[in-house]
């Protein structure tokens, strides 16, 4: 049913809100109720317009909330309540989108942690993992707008006991993706204390996701860890102490994921139709190009001067392949075309105007003209 269209779900709401016109055994109601707000949820996800989406998110939460009151006894059929009480989570994540956005957010963490009463470790370890790792999203999105210290700590926690319950090798997307989730948590709170601690935990959790999420069997999600994981590199760089040698060695690593982001994501988007990763792929071109800029030109690095332009040729694609993805009159193009100025400038104080000529030798023609009066 989680392919079912628009019309089939408004098919299934009528056929199940006419059969509660007849059911009056209570339990057997519950699970109607249940399906019900399910389907009136998932309808939310499949709008024709817009606005069609809250109001079946506001039918799908009166739905569960009327399943919960018809159970009655919660402790007679605790995994029952425990199922209705992960989707009201959902409901509630869902909502968040719409409107009352951190009010929402707590009450989908409430459901979750009210699930997680009933649905055990003991009794359905699957499940439970399933719900920690729903509490441990719920909390990284509270994060991003109250208390984020805190709530990142409690994502974390629940992203941890959720990889106990997966299985690598029987499960290995789920378990790859839980372990990027439980990286950005990580990535998120370095930006807030403990840095490099944090940073290297993010680092620890995407290489462990990278073993399972490989550009063949999961191409747009490999693509998403990998771009998470170059960051994570390029910013532990820039942590206090490291010495060059390690500099150097983090910025070639994220040189590598990047370039296998945006391979994989370039490749996604030029599909027919295109695939969509959930992060911004031009934007990772020019990250890819600022690393690559900074080992071409920073003095640190005990790299050759081949080796330093060979950095530099790898910049300038990438802030390329931006500019040429982009609309001429954004600013994303203007920052792309700033980078590449820079980029050629930085070909002439390694190589001269050889190094320039050779920068320029790579330029698309019809980009010369906005180019060259800049360059002096």
């Amino acid at each position: 049913m989680a392919e079912a269209d628009r019309a089939t779900l408004t098919e299934a709401i009528q056929a199940y809100e006419q059969a509660l016109q007849y059911q009056e055994t209570f339990p057997i109601a519950a699970e109607i109720y249940n399906d019900l707000g399910n389907f009136y949820w998932l309808r939310s996800r499949r709008p024709d317009r817009p606005e069609q989406a809250y109001p079946d998110l506001e039918q799908a939460l009166f739905i569960y909330q009327e399943a919960i009151a018809t159970l009655g006894d919660r402790t007679a059929m605790p995994q029952t309540y425990a199922m209705i009480q992960n989707n009201l989570g959902a409901a509630y994540g869902d909502m968040a989108r719409y409107r009352d956005l951190a009010k929402n957010l707590r009450h989908s963490i409430a459901a979750y942690e009210e699930a997680l009463y009933y649905r055990t470790a003991e009794n359905n370890a699957l499940k439970y993992g399933s719900t920690q790792n729903n509490l441990g999203t719920a909390y990284w999105h509270l994060a991003q707008h109250e208390n984020a210290p805190e709530n990142l700590q409690a994502a974390i926690a629940a992203y941890t006991e959720a990889g106990k319950y997966y299985d690598p090798e029987g499960d290995p997307l789920n378990w790859a993706m839980i372990q990027n989730n439980l990286g950005t948590a990580y990535w998120n709170l370095s930006q807030h204390e403990t840095r490099e601690n944090h940073l290297r935990s993010a680092i620890d959790c995407y290489e462990k996701s990278s073993i399972y999420r490989t550009g063949e069997n999961a191409p747009a999600a490999c693509a998403a860890t990998q771009n998470n994981l170059g960051t994570a590199y390029w910013h532990l760089t820039a942590t206090d102490g490291l010495e060059t040698i390690q500099k150097q060695d983090y910025l070639q690593r994220a040189i590598e994921a990047y370039q296998i982001a945006t391979q994989l994501a370039h490749h996604l988007h030029r599909q027919t139709p295109p695939v969509k990763v959930n992060f911004n792929f031009l934007g990772t071109y020019n990250n890819l190009g600022l690393v690559c800029y900074q080992l071409g030109t920073e003095e640190q690095f005990s790299l050759s001067k081949s080796e330093k332009i060979h950095f530099l040729e790898l910049a300038l694609q990438a802030h390329l392949q931006t500019l040429n993805n982009v609309a001429q009159d954004s600013d994303s193009y203007q920052t792309a075309l700033n980078y590449i100025i820079r980029t050629v400038r930085a070909f002439y104080k390694q190589g001269g105007i050889q190094g320039q000529n050779l920068a320029l030798s790579q330029v698309p023609g019809q980009l010369l003209p906005q180019l060259l009066p800049n360059l002096g």
